[in-house]
Formats: C-alpha cells, sequence, structure tokens
C-alpha cells in the first residue's frame, strides 16, 4: 500500500485533518511513552515526503502499539475502541497536536492489529468476530496533487505575520516565541570545520531590518538544509532559532549584541508580499583617511573607485597550511586618499572592477606595515552598485576630473597604508612622544623631517625564502639546504631582505625604528642581496656604505603604536615610505613655502 502523498503539507501541518471517511496512510519514523496508566503515547510519522512529530496515540492496550517503520491507516471508520471519540486535532501553545484513537496497522497480517485483549464483558471485543464489516474507505491517491510543506507553512507564516513579527532589535534570549521578516544582506559559503570534537558543515547568514542586523549560524544538518534556501537580497520570515549573545566578535560583524543559532526546530519561509518597507544593504561608509584611526581587526564599510588591479596570487593559509588566491586592489576616492583591499578566492579570481565603484561592508583592518583592508569571508563586495547616492556622487568626480587617465599614468602600486602622500602636513618627533606619553592610543600615521643617525649593520639583512610570495626566514637544514617553515619547501638557494633597525633624530627629539625590505632598499639605494654582496667583496666597503647614510636627511612616512617590552611601554615606529630630501628642487621649495605659510 502506497503512503498518503503530501499527506502532512496538505493537512497536518495546517491543523487539519481528512475529511470523515477518507484516509490517510503514514509510517511510523518512531514512538515515545507519554503516561504508562493511561497507554499514552507520542508518534512521528511520514508520508514519504515529510514528516510530522505531533500524533498522540491513546491506545486500549500495550499490544496495540505500533512499531518503527509499520505503516499505519488513519480512519474514524477502524474503531479500536468504541467508547472513544473520533480523531481530532487540537492546538497547544500555538503548535498543532493530533490525537488518535482510530487506526489499521497495515504492516501486520491480522485484518485488525489492534485487537483487544480484553473479552466482550468489558465491551472490547475483536475485530475478527464481533466487529461488523469495515466500510468501503475513501484514501488519498498517490497521485493527488497537494501543495509543498514550505508552502503550508508559508501560508501559516503568512496568516500571522502581522501580529508574529518582532523587530531584530528587540530580539533577545528571553524572547523564546518570535517571528522576524528580514532581508538577507550577506551569506557566507558552506564551509566545512574539523577539529578535536569532530567536523562537520557551518555557514553564517546576516539578517537586517529596519531596526538593525544580526548574525545566524546554521551547523552539520542545519547547514545544509538552511544554506540553499537562503539568498541574498531576499526577505524571509524565521523563528524558533535559539537567540545568546555574541561568542566572539572577530567573526560577527554586526551592530547586535546577540545571535542566532539554526537548528532542528527553525523555521525559514520566504516573504513572497510587498518588501519594499524592509531596507536592502545599509552602509555606514569610513572616509579613507580617517581608517587611519581605526584599531587592527576593526570592520569597516568602505567606498572608492578602484584605481588599481594587481595580479592574482597563491599564498599558503597560515593557520590551514592550504592555498588560498589573493588579489589586492587600490581604492581612491574623492580626496584622492588611496588604500589596498585584499580579495580572496573566488573574489579575487573573478574581481572586474579597474575603475569602477567598489563598496565593501564589513572590511577587516590591519595595522601590518601600514593600514590595509580585507575583505572576509563576512565581508559584502559589490562594484558599480549606483544605487548608492555616494556611489553616484564618487562616479561623478572620476569622470569629470579624467580620473583614470590620471590613474593609469601612476607608476608603481601605493603601499599598503599609504593614505597620505609625503607633500601632506608634518610633525616632529617630539610632538609624536609627547602625544603618545602616558596613553594607548591605537597606531596613528605621521610625516616627519628627519636624519639617521645609526643602523644596526649586524643584523640589517635576513635569509628569506625564494617564493615570490613568501617574505619568510629560512633556517639551514643540511649542506646548502635551507628550510621554509611558512612554505614547508626546502630549497638549495635563498634571497637576502632587509630589516632594517636604526636611530632617527630631528631637532626636537630622537626615535629608534624599523624598516622592511622595499622601504629599507629605497634608504639604501641598494637590494639586501646586493649589499651582501658588497660585504662578501670588502668588509670596508660595507662598512662605508652603511656610513655614507648616516646624517642623512629624509622625509618618512612613519606608522607608531605603543608597545610593550620587558613590562615597559614604549614607542614602536616603522618607516613606511621615505624619500630623501633634495634641498634645491622645487617640491622640497614648495613645502617649506606652505610651512611657512602655515606657522
Amino acid at each position: 500500500m502506497s503512503l498518503t502523498s503530501n499527506a502532512v503539507a496538505t493537512f497536518l501541518a495546517q491543523g487539519q485533518i481528512p475529511p470523515k471517511g477518507q484516509s490517510m496512510i503514514l509510517k511510523v519514523l518512531g514512538s515515545k511513552t507519554l503516561s504508562v496508566p493511561d497507554l499514552k503515547y507520542r508518534l512521528a510519522v511520514s508520508d514519504g515526503k515529510d514528516r510530522f512529530n505531533s500524533i498522540v496515540m491513546i491506545l486500549p492496550n500495550p499490544s496495540a502499539m505500533p512499531k518503527k517503520h509499520d505503516i499505519l491507516e488513519f480512519n474514524d471508520s477502524f474503531k479500536i475502541n468504541p467508547e472513544k471519540p473520533d480523531n481530532m486535532m487540537v492546538t497547544k501553545d500555538g503548535r498543532n497536536i493530533w490525537i488518535v484513537y482510530n487506526f489499521k496497522n497495515l504492516s501486520l497480517t491480522s485484518s485488525n492489529p489492534a485487537t483487544p485483549v480484553h473479552g466482550a464483558s468489558n465491551g472490547h471485543t475483536s475485530a475478527s468476530t464481533s466487529t461488523p464489516p469495515h466500510p468501503p474507505v475513501k484514501r488519498m491517491g498517490e497521485g493527488t496533487p497537494g501543495p509543498s510543506l514550505v508552502s503550508a507553512k508559508r501560508s501559516l507564516f503568512n496568516s500571522q505575520v502581522d501580529k508574529a513579527t518582532l523587530e531584530i532589535k528587540s530580539l533577545n534570549p528571553y524572547q523564546n516565541k518570535y517571528t522576524i521578516r528580514a532581508r538577507v544582506t550577506h551569506k557566507g559559503e558552506l564551509r566545512s570545520w574539523s577539529n578535536s570534537r569532530g567536523q562537520g558543515k557551518v555557514f553564517n547568514v546576516t539578517f537586517e531590518d529596519k531596526s538593525g542586523d544580526i548574525q545566524a549560524t546554521g551547523f552539520n544538518d542545519q547547514a545544509e538544509k538552511f544554506h540553499p534556501l537562503l539568498e541574498v537580497g531576499k526577505v524571509f520570515y524565521l523563528s524558533h532559532a535559539q537567540v545568546k549573545p555574541v561568542h566572539n566578535r572577530a567573526f560577527n560583524q554586526t551592530s547586535h549584541n546577540y545571535e542566532l543559532t539554526l537548528n532542528q526546530n527553525s523555521l525559514l519561509v520566504e516573504c513572497l508580499a510587498n518588501t519594499d518597507d524592509v531596507p536592502t544593504v545599509s552602509y555606514q561608509f569610513t572616509p579613507i583617511h580617517d581608517i587611519n584611526f581605526k584599531s587592527d581587526k576593526d570592520a569597516v564599510d568602505v567606498l572608492g573607485v578602484c584605481s588599481k588591479v594587481s595580479e592574482l596570487r597563491e599564498v599558503i593559509g597560515k593557520s590551514t597550511g592550504k592555498a588560498l588566491k589573493k588579489r589586492d586592489v587600490t581604492l581612491m576616492d574623492e580626496n584622492e586618499s588611496t588604500i589596498s583591499l585584499t580579495l580572496w578566492q573566488d573574489q579575487a579570481e573573478t574581481f572586474e572592477g579597474l575603475h569602477k565603484i567598489v563598496t565593501c561592508k564589513n572590511a577587516v583592518v590591519s595595522d601590518f606595515n601600514g593600514k590595509s583592508l580585507s575583505a572576509s569571508f563576512k565581508s559584502r563586495l559589490e562594484v558599480e552598485n549606483l544605487d548608492l547616492p555616494e556611489a553616484q556622487a564618487l562616479r561623478k568626480w572620476f569622470d569629470s576630473n579624467n580620473m583614470a587617465r590620471k590613474t593609469a599614468a601612476m607608476s608603481g602600486t601605493p603601499q599598503s597604508g599609504n593614505i597620505d602622500q609625503l607633500h601632506d602636513e608634518f610633525t616632529s618627533f617630539g610632538m609624536i612622544n609627547l602625544e603618545f606619553m602616558g596613553t594607548q592610543i591605537n597606531a596613528r600615521y605621521y610625516n616627519v623631517d628627519a636624519v639617521i643617525a645609526h643602523l644596526n649593520g649586524d643584523k640589517l639583512t635576513y635569509k628569506a625564502c625564494t617564493e615570490d610570495n613568501c617574505k619568510a626566514k629560512v633556517t639551514e637544514s643540511g649542506s646548502n639546504t635551507y628550510f621554509c617553515k611558512k612554505c614547508g619547501k626546502s630549497d638549495s638557494k635563498f634571497t637576502y631582505r632587509y630589516l632594517m633597525r636604526g636611530h632617527a633624530l630631528d631637532v626636537t627629539d630622537h626615535q629608534w625604528f624599523t624598516a622592511f625590505d622595499e622601504v629599507a632598499s629605497e634608504i639604501m639605494g641598494l637590494s639586501a642581496t646586493e649589499l651582501m654582496a658588497l660585504k662578501d667583496r670588502s668588509d670596508a666597503d660595507f662598512a662605508r656604505k652603511l656610513d655614507s647614510i648616516q646624517y642623512e636627511r629624509y622625509l618618512f612616512r612613519v606608522k607608531c603604536n605603543m608597545e610593550t617590552y620587558n613590562d615597559e611601554n614604549r614607542l614602536k615606529m616603522v618607516i613606511l615610505k621615505a624619500a630623501k630630501v633634495e634641498p634645491g628642487s622645487p617640491a622640497h621649495i614648495e613645502r617649506l613655502r606652505n610651512a611657512l605659510k602655515d606657522a
């Protein structure tokens, strides 16, 4: 006998049962004892497609209890106990419960598997001896069309939405019964996880309504269930997800203090009604210049026109050891401030946004070697979305000033974090030290005019990996063999890179500094490999080269922040850009004139 198709969606999920005289054939998935004295049991059944967990079955004796995988036919014509009423549907705490007294177990050979053990003296008789033949019953055919369970749930949702919806900002762990109506503004990839407790799947999604946004996470079965149903830009009703405090802010860039976890009771239905009142993605753009004052790992919304696109590269992930696709793009705003944005994996491979408007929500700030941004798996990237007024204004500025030609003429790639150029306002070491004295302020960036008083020649360079995308130090692992821990490879070759440490001073104060390979090459006028070749030829020539740098005057772009060393706070300075001062050059004269005007 075939199961009744769509029975759960057509009737049970809607809080209804078939008309009198019409049967449903369902399969038992499991059972649980609710009350031994009352012979009351809870059943979970399936119509072959959908599941219904809320059947309460009241039996005349324990032997009538169906087993797992039994096939049952439900119809009030099958009277197991004449004293009991017909099967009925009730609603308790918003949940539909089917109370069942009458059914036939088709998996048993007996025509009436629910034969009571009591004799006729108590009014219970066997169907094979005294129960009149059952009248023909009408069964719902297997091919009978019916709505899907999702359609049934949607109908139920839409009928209650006015009284059921709650604003996202009002969600809290004490709000057990709620339904939110919100737009999906971000959906992360379905990712695999593995740790000491096991392995599985996980994904994150961000819902947003006019009151705010909140992140929801699905694990394992729920991740595989809900991920394909959700689509960015569409509006959904969501209920029965667990509300709990944000566990780790590094993985949650929403404004909410709580987050949602999808579970087996969670209900998700797309809203097909007018959704104009539900906002699309909302941005709080941070000007590129102001990213200067953000802390490491902060999340920002950024808007800029893509002025440069670097080549696609492959790097090795530090935590996973797997190969990752990476591409850096440079964003510029109306103030001609620039910053590097790193794209990963599919976004890096498919990006085609040169001279187009780029918006990135929840870009992650990095302090490494200057300020830069990274589009994490929580970020939302859009190219040429001119629905935003800010994007329209930037597009107009870029085109009217012929910036495409100007940026194409620029040579080199703006260094990460080089938000202001060296012709901007200058300060002094004395003012910088005064500003940081007794504080724990975030990293800040300055331009200074100073001379190099001393270089540490003993540790000026290090042996580095030869891979293009790797700057890690290598160690000797044998005769003429060098091992890179980051890449996990051994090679017979290495390359030298700078790790310059020195002492600089101006008329107000002095400061120790660090400069990495590219900037140190500019200061020395030689690459690290060329400098070490000079040292191999002649220690005297090497020493003279270091002496020639001392007391040379430079314009430095520096990053400063406080660090703790041996329980002592001290100012750390990294040189991001260096340009030798040419006293008679027009640029230097113009800078001095501007300084006099501001004085």
